[in-house]
C-alpha cells in the first residue's frame, strides 16, 4: 500500500471513535472534556487541585484519559468563568529611574499595556518612535506592572468562615443571619451537603451512639470532600479513644496532670541529673 511503519503506527494510537471515515484524526482539541464540565466544575469548587482532579476523573471515568496540559487548560477557562477580575489603576506603579532610556515612551509604554497590546507590539511601536534599548529592558518594566488585575471570588455577600462553620456545626451563629444561611444553601447546594452530613455527625456524637458513628464513618470514607475524608481518617487511626470518649463519663485529665507534672519538675532539672533523682524528687513531693 506504501504505507510507512510511522504512518501506521501513528493511526494506532488514534482512538477509534476520533477518525474520519478516511483514517484522519478529527479535531477534537478542547471538546474531550465538554461533556465533563459539570463534574469538573464541582471539584474546582471544593477546592481540587489540576492534580486531584485528574485522579477523580480517572477513577469516576476510567475510560477517559486527558492529557495533562489539556486539563490545566480547561479548567483554566472553567476559573475564568467562576472568579472575575478586578482592574488595578496605573497610579500604582512605581515610577523609573528619570536617567533611563524608558522614560520618554513611559507614558506610551503604560498606555499600550493598559490596553492589552503584547510585550511584542509595545516594543515595535516604540522602536518605531525613536526607542533604540533592549527588549529584554522592555520586558522586564513589563513584568513590574504586569498584574494588572486582581482575581477575586464572585460573591454578593461577604461573611466570615468561622461564623459559617459555627452555624454548620450548631446551627445558630448571632453574626449570620438565618436569611444568610438559605441564601447561601440556596446558591451553593454543595454547603447543603455539608452541612447535612455534620449534621448527622452531631447528632450521632450527642446521643453517645456508637453504632451511629461507626455507620456515619463507613458511609463518608470515601466522600468528595478532602476535609471530610481527612477527618474521618483521623478518627479511624484512634478509634479505640473516640468510642471510648463516648461510653464512658470520665476521662484521662488525672493522668494528663501527673505528666504534667513530671515534666515540669524534669525541665526544672536541665537534664543534668539522673532517673534515680528524679524518681526521688516526684516521691518527695507527693509526701510534702
Amino acid at each position: 500500500m506504501g504505507i510507512s511503519t510511522k504512518t501506521v503506527s501513528r493511526l494506532l494510537r488514534i482512538a477509534p471513535d476520533l477518525m474520519c471515515i478516511d483514517g484522519s484524526q478529527t479535531l477534537v482539541k478542547g471538546k474531550l472534556l465538554d461533556p465533563y464540565k459539570k463534574q469538573i466544575q464541582e471539584l474546582i469548587e471544593r477546592g481540587f487541585k489540576n492534580t486531584q482532579i485528574m485522579g477523580h476523573l480517572k477513577s469516576m471515568f476510567p475510560e477517559l484519559s486527558p492529557k495533562r496540559t489539556t486539563l490545566d487548560d480547561f479548567c483554566r477557562k472553567i476559573r475564568e468563568e467562576l472568579y472575575e477580575h478586578t482592574p488595578i489603576s496605573l497610579c500604582d506603579i512605581q515610577e523609573i529611574s528619570s536617567k533611563s532610556i524608558l522614560t520618554s515612551h513611559i507614558i506610551k509604554i503604560n498606555q499600550m499595556y493598559d490596553e492589552g497590546k503584547s510585550i511584542k507590539d509595545i516594543f515595535s511601536k516604540i522602536k518605531e518612535n525613536g526607542f533604540d534599548g533592549s527588549y529584554s529592558l522592555l520586558q522586564q518594566y513589563c513584568l513590574t506592572i504586569k498584574p494588572l488585575s486582581r482575581k477575586q471570588k464572585k460573591i454578593t455577600c461577604k461573611v466570615k468562615r468561622t461564623d459559617i462553620l459555627s452555624a454548620t456545626w450548631s446551627a445558630y451563629n448571632e453574626n449570620i443571619s438565618e436569611h444568610d444561611i438559605l441564601y447561601i444553601e440556596e446558591t451553593y447546594p454543595i454547603y447543603k451537603e455539608v452541612k447535612g452530613i455534620i449534621n448527622e455527625f452531631r447528632i450521632a456524637y450527642k446521643e453517645k451512639d456508637t453504632d451511629a458513628i461507626m455507620l456515619w464513618c463507613k458511609k463518608y470514607a470515601q466522600c468528595s470532600f478532602p476535609a471530610i475524608c481527612s477527618f474521618i481518617n483521623g478518627i479511624t487511626s484512634d478509634i479505640d479513644a473516640v468510642l471510648n470518649s463516648l461510653r464512658y463519663s470520665y476521662n484521662n485529665g488525672l493522668l494528663e496532670g501527673k505528666v504534667n507534672k513530671l515534666k515540669e519538675v524534669k525541665r526544672s532539672m536541665y537534664g543534668r541529673a539522673s532517673y534515680s533523682l528524679l524518681r526521688a524528687k516526684m516521691l518527695l513531693a507527693n509526701v510534702i
